[in-house]
């Protein structure tokens, strides 16, 4: 029993040490207008989720942390409308082999419509 418990203190102990091995994941809410949002990371980011919760499609473009940000036009990346219930989304993992830059820096959004809620979850 006794040497049960010294395991299971040593696995909880490694357990909590490997946790800040683990990137922090951020999450944030952005409202996409017919004027360009652009959300710089603090940090560099290797994973970027982006999700239209609104009713009309959006445009983004996505920055490694070595590029300078700019507007997003119609012209870039669609993202069709979601909802509350059926959120569209996409995914970027930042590949340092084929991508430079330490990860993404920054996503610029724009709604050509109206107003949609957008959900960055990063990490």
């Amino acid at each position: 029993m006794r040497k049960m418990r010294t395991a299971l203190a040593l696995a909880l102990a490694l357990a909590l040490v490997a946790l800040p091995l683990v990137g922090e994941t951020g999450f944030t809410d952005v409202s996409a207008t017919t004027t360009n949002a652009t959300t710089t990371f603090t940090t560099a980011q290797t994973y970027v989720l982006i999700c239209n919760y609104g009713g009309d499609d959006i445009h983004f473009r996505l920055f490694d942390s070595e590029d300078t940000p700019a507007d997003a036009t119609t012209s870039h990346t669609l993202l069709v409308a979601g909802s509350a219930t059926d959120p569209k989304c996409i995914s970027f993992p930042h590949n340092p082999r084929s991508q430079k830059g330490l990860g993404w820096g920054a996503v610029s959004i724009i709604c050509p419509s109206t107003t949609a809620t957008v959900h960055l979850i990063t990490e």
